[in-house]
């Protein structure tokens, strides 16, 4: 060949229902006669709203950027804090009709294998016709004993995303929510926040005493 293609966002498939999925997407599908392969072109453009500070978890100190509609904006969030090759990702289809991507994002070094396979087996097993939100997930995702209280957390920062994961726990993205769901989630993070790690640490653990005797 002559010519040389080349893309960022690249990558070949010779199994002909993902390259029409990616048709649909709006990715561009090359063919070229004579190969059993087929080369996958991002070319896709989609209206979406840039990172704006979360309304729901507002923080003093923290960071300003908050979680987006689009899942790729999202990982990139979370990719700059993290420049390190133990953050992993694993992208999986959801939803019989809508195909809705969702990434089981976690840190190699840290993550409890057994969890993750766990959680990655939720994910994929989830029997839903459509997956519009985070939120179709937490069902599966949450645990089978009887309790009043959830396992299934929610964050729009991605700053507590990555300290949700330097503790060994498992986010969730799900293109189109601007939320990631963390796993598992304990009652006393409720009462935690980011600022609690950035100011002294008296000071931090009064306030969390007060926000716990105030509940």
């Amino acid at each position: 060949a002559d010519r040389v293609s080349a893309s960022i966002d690249k990558s070949i498939t010779n199994d002909l229902d993902k390259a029409i999925a990616e048709l649909i997407s709006g990715n561009l599908v090359m063919f070229c006669d004579g190969s059993q392969f087929a080369v996958l072109f991002g070319v896709q453009y989609f209206p979406k709203r840039t990172p704006m500070e979360p309304s729901t978890e507002l923080q003093e100190r923290g960071s300003r950027e908050g979680f987006v509609e689009s899942f790729k904006d999202n990982i990139t969030l979370l990719r700059r804090r993290v420049r390190n090759p133990v953050f992993k990702i694993e992208t999986v289809e959801v939803g019989i009709t809508t195909k809705t991507r969702a990434c089981v994002c976690y840190m190699s070094d840290r993550v409890d294998k057994e969890l993750l396979e766990s959680v990655v087996d939720r994910v994929k097993n989830a029997t839903l016709d459509t997956v519009l939100g985070a939120g179709y997930l937490q069902s599966f995702l949450d645990s089978k004993h009887p309790s009043i209280f959830s396992g299934v957390g929610f964050t729009e920062r991605p700053d507590v995303a990555v300290a949700k994961m330097a503790e060994g726990k498992i986010c969730i993205i799900v293109d189109g929510t601007p939320n990631a769901v963390i796993v598992p989630y304990l009652f006393i993070e409720h009462f935690h926040s980011l600022d609690d790690y950035l100011k002294r640490p008296y000071y931090a653990t009064f306030i969390r005493l007060l926000k716990i005797a105030s509940f």
